[in-house]
């Protein structure tokens, strides 16, 4: 298998050498040799940097290139993630894709876990587990508990994804083709995800293992917990909601608990990033029990 990796950056050419860091100690993520072994072939994951407009990055891939296979796509203006996103899958040359953004990382051994599930597994895709962190994890160390707030480690439930998006982007493994629409400005991963399921009969798989770190540094600008952002979540989840209805109580139950979310908990909320990771958490309880 050869894995495509997408960053989209924007801005932040700090991060951004710390997320190609991260990449770049991978582990040699391997190559299926029979449905009961691994052999350590020579894979080396193709990266995808798109630059969305943001300043020049030229000289943080060029200190890069010894140890990675960079691609560079340089747009013009920012066009937001789910463009920057597609304008590297496009370029892509692997029968894997795979995301990061520019200011998370991947731990050790996160391309070699994705992967050796898919081989192992009928999955469409796959997708691990992610650690929330508030502040910033070097790329090679494991996050230490002080630093994690929350975790993205749900069990695959077709009516939790329905209800939530629990799957974190760059969490996933993908082996067939794919692409964000452009026209969500927000929850295009989530949208994504339930294109992949209720139009296409992906299938999905859940790998119970950390093995990537989204960042929720106080401070630096997460989306999620903006106050002056909610308002915009709650409208984009109620488009979502209307492309995949459903009938079942479960998730219809559900549905309403999250316009609650958007309407009554995440205003009040607003000083906490991890309110979204609760309501969650919550979620996935109330299913599987």
């Amino acid at each position: 298998m050869q894995v495509s990796v997408v960053v989209p950056t924007f801005n932040r050419p700090e991060q951004l050498t710390q997320a190609l860091a991260s990449i770049a100690l991978q582990t040699d993520p391997g190559s299926p040799q029979t449905p009961g072994g691994w052999e350590r072939k020579t894979a080396q994951p193709e990266v995808i940097v798109v630059n969305d407009g943001g300043v020049d990055v030229s000289d943080i891939l060029d200190r890069h290139r010894a140890t990675l296979k960079i691609q560079y796509v340089n747009l013009p203006v920012n066009m937001g993630l789910a463009h920057a996103r597609n304008a590297g899958i496009r370029r892509a040359n692997g029968n894997v894709l795979c995301f990061l953004d520019d200011d998370d990382v991947m731990l050790p051994g996160h391309l070699r876990t994705g992967l050796q599930a898919l081989a192992a597994t009928e999955a469409d895709v796959v997708y691990t587990q992610v650690a929330v962190c508030d502040q910033f994890v070097a790329p090679g160390a494991q996050p230490a508990p002080n630093q994690i707030r929350a975790y993205y480690r749900a069990s695959f439930e077709p009516r939790l994804l329905h209800i939530c998006n629990f799957i974190p982007v760059n969490s996933v493994f993908i082996r067939r083709p794919a692409s964000f629409d452009e026209t969500l400005g927000l929850l295009e991963d989530w949208d994504l995800w339930l294109r992949l399921l209720v139009r296409h009969g992906y299938r999905f798989h859940a790998v119970p293992v950390v093995t990537a770190v989204y960042h929720r540094v106080p401070g630096f600008g997460s989306m999620t917990g903006r106050a002056a952002a909610v308002s915009r979540f709650r409208d984009t989840f109620r488009t979502i909601i209307d492309r995949y209805p459903s009938t079942d109580p479960i998730v219809r139950s559900g549905r309403a608990a999250h316009e609650t979310f958007y309407n009554e908990v995440a205003p009040i909320d607003r000083d906490s990033a991890f309110s979204y990771e609760r309501f969650v958490e919550s979620m996935a309880h109330r299913i599987n029990t």
